[in-house]
């Protein structure tokens, strides 16, 4: 793909000597003063987790605090854990909107009438199993079309190939270009891997090489 490649010194000069690309507004090299180490592009140091995290999307509080070789143990979501988290919205989603469905087309006609029925009988009652039904149905909607709207948003930021704290940083930025941007196709390639375990929960092989450099769009170097 002639459109993404590795900066080099050699295909933009714009490249410091090792191989970032991002610096102050000072033009001096990035470094967190928190954790007293140099800041890799598209990192973020995280006040909550006290760590620096690699392409941080946003912090995530219901996220339990748990360590693998994948992951730095923060409540972070970023590079290690951003296609499950997408995958978890995805999959949240189809079973809130399932539920939701078969309440309909099984027994929600049926719980309406005879809630109605009940309401009109006596006084109206939260117990009632046929009140259940019709909380089950709203419920499991309107989460689900949250949900869906939620995993939407992070997959149009994924063709773009951007976070949601870059996003929110960036948006309002004149003249902003964004050197990650390598095509839609390549862009959530990053993100899910190998199109065949795309909707699997399934590590991409090649996070290893994303932590050291991201492929960039040479021609918005011109």
């Amino acid at each position: 793909n002639t459109m993404a490649a590795h900066v080099t010194l050699d295909v933009a000069k714009h490249v410091q000597g090792d191989g970032s690309i991002e610096l102050k507004y000072s033009g001096e090299k990035r470094f967190c003063r928190k954790c007293n180490v140099p800041k890799p592009d598209r990192t973020h140091h995280c006040s909550a987790c006290g760590s620096c995290i690699a392409k941080m999307d946003h912090h995530c509080v219901f996220l339990n605090k748990y360590s693998t070789p994948f992951h730095d143990g923060s409540r972070c979501i970023g590079l290690e854990n951003y296609k499950f988290f997408v995958l978890f919205l995805w999959w949240s989603a189809v079973v809130c909107l399932d539920t939701a469905y078969l309440t309909w087309t099984h027994v929600f006609g049926l719980a309406f009438d005879r809630l109605a029925h009940d309401i009109a009988a006596r006084a109206f009652q939260l117990t009632s199993p046929h009140t259940q039904v019709v909380c089950v149905f709203f419920t499991s909607m309107c989460v689900g079309l949250a949900l869906l709207v939620f995993c939407g948003m992070h997959l149009v930021l994924s063709m773009c190939n951007l976070t949601t704290l870059e996003y929110c940083e960036k948006r309002g930025t004149i003249g902003f270009v964004n050197y990650y941007n390598v095509g839609v196709l390549s862009n959530l390639h990053q993100v899910f891997g190998n199109w065949l375990v795309a909707c699997l929960p399934i590590y991409p092989s090649h996070m290893t090489a994303l932590r050291q450099q991201f492929p960039v769009n040479v021609k918005k170097f011109d």
